[in-house]
């Protein structure tokens, strides 16, 4: 995490780890953008109304997809490159024919690494989070 704190161009406060679920909730309700992988954390940021960008690898969306504010219109596709709902947008690499396999990384364990997360392009996460910005400040929240 410092790799990723170290390089910022601006002051950067790490909460990690030092904030109450209900001081999460009203952290990610205050902020712009939330980006993060099918965690807890970004399940709280799309039902806190933020503007989410949810990435996605092992599990399956049409199971454990994010739930936006006001809910789901339409159920999440097993398997999309991206898939917006309310203010949650969901990413995945879905070019590889394995995506989702509900395993726990690709050696089957916590710890492993995940080919379908390590493949998903920086530049397209980029410009995902520009697009739910420029969404977010305009007031869009269309789903599909």
């Amino acid at each position: 995490m410092e790799q990723v704190l170290g390089g910022s161009a601006n002051e950067v406060v790490n909460l990690s780890g030092r904030l109450r679920f209900a001081q999460t909730a009203d952290l990610l309700r205050s902020a712009a953008l939330y980006v993060g992988p099918d965690t807890a954390t970004t399940h709280l940021a799309a039902a806190c109304s933020t503007p989410t960008l949810a990435l996605y690898g092992p599990t399956d969306p049409g199971i454990w997809g994010p739930l936006p504010h006001g809910g789901l219109d339409l159920p999440y596709a097993r398997s999309a490159p991206l898939q917006r709902r309310g203010n949650a947008l969901l990413l995945q690499e879905s070019s590889l024919p394995c995506v989702p396999c509900q395993q726990e990384g690709c050696e089957r364990r916590r710890e492993s690494y995940s080919a379908c997360l390590d493949l998903m392009r920086a530049e397209r996460v980029i410009e995902a989070a520009q697009r739910l910005l420029a969404d977010a400040e305009v007031g869009v929240a269309g789903s599909g």
